[in-house]
């Protein structure tokens, strides 16, 4: 999962992150994106210069598919 977070950070075109289309850019910066043991599951913890309607959660369950290994780490790239 933290190898799967690490490729989010930087500035991506995350139109495959989003729940709603029409956008006029879907290009956003994500700054960190954390993945922490707590004590009743994972804590994800994301910063960036703007996200879009459910990009976190979607980002959130990507990561997760990813630690489930239902996906790659690669597969980010191309989602």
């Amino acid at each position: 999962m933290r190898e799967a977070a690490a490729l989010l950070l930087g500035s991506h075109d995350f139109a495959g992150f989003q729940s709603k289309k029409g956008r006029e850019t879907t290009v956003r910066t994500v700054h960190q994106c954390k993945i922490e043991d707590a004590a009743d599951g994972l804590m994800i913890a994301m910063e960036g210069n703007g996200f879009m309607r459910h990009m976190c959660r979607i980002l959130a369950g990507t990561l997760l598919e990813v630690g489930c290994g239902i996906r790659e780490p690669s597969q980010i790239k191309v989602i």
